[in-house]
């Protein structure tokens, strides 16, 4: 599997393996243990949120894996893409998609006593809920982030999984560029 993206006005292409070890590229690049998708990551993890999110689900027929950002996009955490396709009671598939933020083990011991992953899953289930609701009160409707799933894995710092807004048209913003005054 290939990704693009362009980083300084240059297009770069990685070939990225879709397992659990996708942090190693087919180019030969020496693997990198802190953007190594862990291997507690699988399938079985995200039963229950199929079957509570996905009407008539079946069964998972396929469950990839793997990072999301190059390099040094991130600095405490791994972004991962998580693909899975299902098969519904039908027999018919369909796709989901996740994005996953995971800790790097060893940066996270660097913030003894403070788990950041905390800190953002309350923003995530309790503050940006309450303040969506406070708009729709006076009758505004937003939606201030992607949607937010609650999941329980083996880190003991747990994940931040969300929807990924890729399939609505959203896309991130070249970082070095900054907004245009269209996005401000």
């Amino acid at each position: 599997m290939s990704t693009t993206a362009v980083m300084n006005g240059k297009q770069q292409t990685n070939e990225l393996k879709s397992t659990p070890d996708a942090s190693k590229t087919e180019a030969n690049e020496a693997p990198n243990p802190a953007r190594q998708i862990p291997e507690w990551l699988t399938a079985e993890l995200f039963a229950d949120l199929l079957q509570k999110n996905i009407p008539n689900f079946k069964c998972v027929k396929n469950f990839t894996v793997r990072p999301a950002q190059a390099a040094g996009e991130n600095y405490a955490t791994l972004m991962g893409l998580v693909n899975i396709d299902v098969e519904l009671e039908s027999g018919t598939s369909k796709q989901v998609s996740y994005m996953i933020k995971l800790p790097i083990e060893s940066i996270q011991k660097l913030f003894a006593g403070h788990n950041i992953f905390d800190t953002e899953r309350t923003m995530y289930s309790d503050v940006i809920p309450e303040l969506e609701q406070m708009y729709g009160e006076v009758g505004v409707e937003v939606k201030f982030s992607p949607q937010y799933y609650d999941i329980e894995t083996p880190s003991e710092f747990g994940v931040i999984l969300m929807e990924d807004l890729r399939p609505r048209g959203f896309k991130n913003a070249n970082r070095f560029q900054g907004f245009d005054m269209e996005h401000t």
